[in-house]
């Protein structure tokens, strides 16, 4: 299969999760609301300039921005400030009450996640625990060290990711938003694991480049997992049919 048709299964597959959530019709609802309102905003910001004869008008962000700031006397600007924005949520927040905050924020991850990402998800969603390694490295002289490799992990492959060397921007992504979580203590049933993970080409070519420069090295193992929202997130998207990996 070439990666191509991959990519789109994949995103496929993460479209469908998005879909099956409960509550994605009200947080397309919302979005919907801010984005039809910025795009009239946007048109007559943009009609404005066209009628100014002998002007150049570059139609940008930044030149739609500067007009707005112009004119700010004008009664379309309190539709586009940040205090309108605002106020704005604050009237949804008054319209929803916590199962439809949960998938209203549910919706708003899965969208933002890449297909990459939702396979990572999918793997890790049962709160199974995955081995992870930091590189460390330090002069010879003195205590204090600092990473050279952050979130080395065996996950992404096993989730059959299409861009493993992502793997730990994927999985950064993801504690970001509160679904993974990273556990300091080694697991000693991973043990087999940690092993194969520390033969890795990158961690041992990034080992010798500071050993050759004087550099001392120290290898940190620990865990991640899925965590409660998650799982609560997984739970919740109810899919029937699950990524073969």
């Amino acid at each position: 299969m070439s990666k191509a048709l991959a990519g789109e299964k994949v995103s496929g597959f993460a479209s469908r999760l998005l879909d099956r959530l409960p509550g994605r019709e009200y947080a397309q609802e919302q979005i919907e609301r801010v984005e039809r309102r910025v795009l009239t905003q946007l048109k007559q910001r943009l009609d404005q300039l066209e009628s100014r004869a002998g002007q150049s008008v570059s139609v940008s962000v930044l030149a739609v921005q500067q007009n707005q700031f112009a004119s700010s006397g004008s009664a379309d600007l309190i539709h586009e400030s940040p205090a309108r924005l605002l106020m704005n949520l604050l009237e949804m927040s008054n319209q929803q009450d916590r199962a439809r905050a949960q998938q209203g924020f549910f919706a708003l991850v899965l969208g933002s996640l890449l297909p990459d990402e939702a396979r990572v998800l999918a793997a890790m969603a049962d709160g199974t625990p995955h081995p992870v390694l930091d590189l460390m490295v330090g002069s010879k002289i003195g205590l204090a060290t600092q990473p050279a490799l952050e979130l080395i992990s065996s996950v992404g492959r096993d989730a059959g990711v299409q861009l493993n060397e992502l793997t730990p921007v994927y999985l950064r992504r993801l504690m970001n938003w509160g679904l993974v979580e990273r556990q300091i203590q080694e697991a000693s049933d991973l043990r087999t694991k940690y092993e194969i993970l520390e033969t890795d080409s990158a961690l041992r070519a990034t080992i010798a480049r500071y050993t050759a420069a004087g550099m001392r090295t120290r290898i940190v193992r620990s865990q991640i997992r899925g965590t409660a929202i998650a799982q609560t997130l997984w739970d919740s998207a109810q899919l029937s049919e699950m990524p073969t990996f």
